[in-house]
């Protein structure tokens, strides 16, 4: 392996160190005064390492706690802890079967009981309860259909609020508690509160008139005049509840570490995008003009640059193939650099799983696409079957992280070397 492939390897692990929940949990529990045992949901793919931080925090003093994280995200038990695991993307019955534990605990509770709300990325998927008259397989198919088609997160999250008893503010009602304090990780562009997990305990009025226009702008085949019927008849928010919110992480901690260990490691750090939020079509416009002018830059000074980007891309997924966002932009970058020297490209998921897969991501260069040639391996019969996944493996630029323990968007880096000819 290259010394450029494991520099970037090394700036993507310890930049998500950064943001791994332990620390940064301990560092807001010390502000918080907390009044007798408290009791504690955790919810998101970092549920079980934030529970376990808070766990430690307060010396084992907990009543009761129960944390509901994505399958192979847990790291064992938790005193007084219930630890469920479920399905992430796509929600399954373990979904809900854990949400209606969480819901028989805070029922239980008494307006003087202090309860913990920790939330990360993932919530929505895995803690869900559907409104009346629909299904878990309608939610499946309407889910499936909402990641596939296009839409961005904030987009998919209003409809999913939609659809759910606990989404936006629905779980308050649910809460004998007059108080709530809540750790946020947040994995959502400008850590909207309202849309971090589809804001369980952050009243959002639904805007029927906005997730119109979203499901005929995406095409999602949904029954909406079953649907506004249902919001007509939707019980009111307990918004009595006072919610004290510290944030504890972000995708904007991520880059920030990754520009200064690339720094430190001798490159030119440039930030280029903390909010991504753009089409794959559109970063990749984007990314080839900044590739064409950092080349530039990189030969004018003879230096090397490493350009960061953070956030969540969209993409409309028409392949069966295997693979996630991460590193289907990965094979699309290395199709771009093919033939131009000196560029190498990782993308990677921050909570370690890209898609449903194994996978975090890839770390494509120059001539991943030669080596697949090689191979007699077709890289655009990937990237049109969505089968990014093997496209990678057969190059040998697959990552696998195994779960990280955190989740705040994806980090994407470039690093750009000097002396080599643009194609043009």
């Amino acid at each position: 392996m290259s010394s450029i492939r494991k520099d970037l390897l090394k700036i993507a692990s310890k930049s998500i160190e950064q943001v791994l929940p332990d620390k940064a949990v301990a560092n807001e529990v010390s502000k918080i005064h907390v009044n007798g045992l408290p009791y504690v949901i955790a919810i998101g793919k970092a549920a079980w390492r934030m529970a376990r931080a808070l766990y430690d925090c307060l010396e084992g003093q907990v009543a009761a706690g129960i944390v509901i994280t994505k399958y192979g995200h847990s790291e064992g038990d938790i005193p007084n802890f219930r630890i469920f695991e479920a399905g992430h993307p796509i929600i399954d019955e373990a979904s809900l079967q854990a949400t209606r534990a969480a819901i028989t605990l805070v029922q239980s509770l008494k307006p003087t009981d202090s309860l913990f709300f920790l939330v990360s990325g993932g919530g929505s998927a895995l803690f869900e309860l559907p409104i009346h008259g629909i299904t878990l397989e309608d939610l499946k198919k309407i889910n499936i259909e909402l990641i596939n088609s296009g839409a961005n997160i904030e987009e998919i999250n209003l409809v999913r609020k939609l659809l759910s008893q606990v989404k936006g503010g629905g779980f308050l009602n649910f809460c004998g508690v007059s108080k709530i304090v809540s750790l946020v990780l947040s994995d959502v562009i400008g850590n909207a509160l309202s849309s971090i997990a589809s804001g369980p305990i952050y009243f959002e009025k639904i805007d029927i008139s906005r997730i119109k226009q979203i499901i005929l702008k995406h095409q999602i085949n949904l029954p909406m005049e079953i649907l506004v019927k249902q919001m007509e008849e939707a019980s009111s928010v307990a918004c009595n509840i006072k919610v004290e919110t510290h944030l504890v992480g972000s995708v904007e901690t991520m880059c920030q570490s990754a520009a200064l260990i690339a720094s430190q490691l001798g490159y030119n750090s440039v930030i280029r995008e903390m909010q991504l939020q753009d089409s794959l079509e559109a970063f990749l416009d984007r990314f080839n003009n900044e590739l064409r002018f950092f080349r530039n830059m990189a030969n004018q000074n003879q230096k090397s640059y490493c350009l960061i980007y953070g956030g969540e891309l969209t993409l409309k997924v028409a392949g069966a193939g295997k693979g996630g966002r991460s590193q289907h932009i990965a094979i699309k970058v290395a199709q771009l650099i093919d033939g131009i020297g000196g560029v190498y490209f990782l993308a990677q998921a921050s909570d370690g799983t890209d898609g449903p897969t194994d996978a975090a991501g890839g770390l494509v260069d120059s001539k991943t696409a030669e080596r697949l040639r090689e191979k007699a391996f077709s890289l655009e019969s990937a990237i049109n079957d969505f089968d990014a996944y093997h496209a990678l493996v057969q190059a040998g630029d697959l990552i696998i992280t195994g779960p990280t323990g955190t989740n705040v968007n994806d980090l994407i880096l470039c690093v750009i070397t000097p002396d080599q000819i643009l194609r043009e």
